[in-house]
C-alpha cells in the first residue's frame, strides 16, 4: 500500500507555513537565534536575510529559507517557539498581576498587606507601608508617579526572590 499524496495545495499551504516560521526567525535577534536548535545552513540563511535591505531579495531569501526548512525537521523550531511564547505569557500574566497589587495597595486595601506578607515571607513589611504611603501622598498631590514606581519595583522584587528560592 502506498502512503497518501499530497496535493499542490496541500504542499503549498505547507511551504507557505514554513516560510512564515522563517519570517518569525529572521525577526529574532542573533542572541535569540543562538538558543534555537537548528542546522548550520538554515542559521547562516537566516543571518542573511537579516542583512537585506531589498524587499525582492529578502522575499527570495525568505523562500529558499522555507525550501532548507523542509528538508530540515521544523518541529524543533515550532517547539521553540511555542516555549517562547510561553514565556511571554506568563510574563505578562505576573506584570499584570504586580500591577493589580500595586494598585490595590494604592486604592487602600489593606488586607492586601498581610496577603503579601503571608505568600511572601521575607517581605518587609514597614517598607511596603512606606512604599503605598508615598504612592497615595504622590497621587493625592497629582504629581509623577516615582514613588508608585518604587512601589512597584519592591513588589516584583519580592516575587522574585519567592520564585528564586
Amino acid at each position: 500500500m502506498e502512503p497518501e499524496r499530497k496535493s499542490r495545495s496541500q504542499i503549498k499551504r505547507e511551504t507557505q507555513a514554513l516560510q512564515k516560521l522563517g519570517e518569525r526567525l529572521v525577526e529574532l535577534s542573533p542572541e535569540q537565534l543562538e538558543t534555537i536548535d537548528m542546522p548550520d545552513t538554515l542559521r547562516e540563511a537566516v543571518l542573511f536575510a537579516q542583512r537585506i535591505t531589498s524587499r525582492e531579495a529578502r522575499r527570495r531569501q525568505l523562500q529558499y529559507i522555507g525550501t532548507v526548512m523542509r528538508r530540515t525537521n521544523p518541529e524543533t523550531i515550532r517547539q521553540a517557539f511555542e516555549n517562547r511564547d510561553h514565556q511571554s505569557r506568563e510574563t505578562t500574566q505576573a506584570l499584570h498581576q504586580l500591577e493589580q497589587w500595586r494598585e490595590g495597595l494604592i486604592q487602600g486595601h489593606e488586607t492586601l498587606i498581610d496577603y503579601l506578607c503571608q505568600r511572601f515571607p521575607h517581605t518587609d513589611r514597614q517598607r511596603l507601608r512606606q512604599l503605598v504611603r508615598n504612592a497615595r501622598k504622590e497621587q493625592s498631590q497629582e504629581k509623577p508617579p516615582k514613588a508608585a514606581r518604587q512601589l512597584f519595583r519592591y513588589l516584583r522584587e519580592i516575587s522574585s526572590e519567592n520564585h528564586t528560592q
